[in-house]
Order: structure tokens, then sequence, then C-alpha cells
């Protein structure tokens, strides 16, 4: 006695119609989804770039916020402490215009300090959304897997 594993006793293959239609949807319905989708998912790539753009432009603002007040409170400050060191190294020294200069020269040197640091500080941060990057370029290796 013959099992019969199909309805169909001849083991044609079934009608085209029959073949396209997947969980009661058509081959075209099932294109139309998956372009909607691709969409949904492009709109979605492109607002998480967005998002990680503006956050890292805020960092960005708040360190040179950060750097800007550092600059201004230590200028009114140390306008102050130079005025006085001035004044000390000119009852040592005698001549005040030598005093002056010492103490200038050495406020250039802590002035270029601060420059480096900040400067620094600025170079090694990326603005790129690196993260949305790598998941475009996942998305991609996969779109190309998936539809050969």
């Amino acid at each position: 006695m013959a099992i019969q594993t199909s309805r169909n006793p001849n083991n044609a293959a079934p009608p085209p119609a029959a073949a396209a239609n997947v969980d009661g949807r058509t081959l075209g319905e099932l294109f139309n989804e998956l372009s909607e989708d691709f969409s949904h998912l492009i709109r979605q790539e492109v607002e998480l770039a967005r998002t990680e753009t503006t956050e890292k432009l805020n960092q960005a603002k708040q360190s040179a916020i950060f750097l800007i007040a550092a600059g201004l409170v230590g200028y009114a400050g140390f306008l102050l402490v130079l005025i006085a060191l001035a004044n000390l190294l000119n009852t040592a020294i005698g001549v005040y215009w030598i005093s002056s200069l010492i103490v200038g020269a050495v406020v250039l040197v802590v002035a270029f300090i601060l420059y480096v640091a900040g400067r620094s500080a600025l170079r090694n941060m990326s603005v790129m959304p690196e993260q949305t990057i790598e998941t475009l370029k996942n998305d991609a290796q996969w779109a190309k897997e998936h539809v050969q």
C-alpha cells in the first residue's frame, strides 16, 4: 500500500497562483510590505543620525562653554594676581618694567598650556554619528544578502 504524501496524486507542483500566495497575501503585497518596512527603517536611521549628531554637538557646546567660563573667571583673578606679583617683584628688583616683563612671560606660558588643553579636548571629539553609520552599513549588507 502506497502512502500518499500530498493531496495531488500526480505529485505535480501547485498552480502558480497558489505558490505566490503566502499567509493569504500575494507576492505583490509582500513586496509592498517589504518596501514600506524598508522605508520605515531608513526614516528611523535618519532620525537616529540626527539624534546622535545633536547629542555630540551638545557635548561640544558644553565643553566650549566650560572653556570660555574658565577663561573669563581665570582672566579676572589672574589680572589681580599679576598686579600683585608685579608689585612684589618690583620691591625685590626695584625696576617695575622688568618685574612686569617676568610676570607677563609666565602668563603667556600658562595661556599656551590652557590653549593646548582646550584644543586637544576638541580634536579628540568626533561629531560623526558612528553608531548610525555602522547600523546603515549593516542594513545595506543585510539587504544585499537577502535580495539575492
